[in-house]
């Protein structure tokens, strides 16, 4: 898990949350968190994009590991 996944999952358990809840807060699904949460998924853009429009101090650092996918499937340099 990441360290921006994990600021993310710091924020839900001050929100006093559930996955659920906060998973449709944050605009995708409880399934997708869930696996977010349990490592059998990695975020895609749209889950960055939620996280970016939810808590825009977020953005640098989630722009970073986009850029960081991007770079690494060496679509990017």
């Amino acid at each position: 898990m990441n360290k921006v996944i994990r600021e993310v999952l710091k924020r839900q358990k001050k929100t006093g949350l559930s996955d659920r809840q906060f998973s449709k807060k944050l605009g995708f699904s409880h399934c997708t968190w869930e696996a977010i949460l349990k490592g059998k998924r990695n975020p895609g853009y749209k889950v960055w994009g939620c996280i970016m429009q939810t808590y825009p101090d977020l953005a640098e650092s989630c722009l970073d590991v986009m850029q960081a996918k991007l770079i690494e499937a060496g679509k990017m340099k």
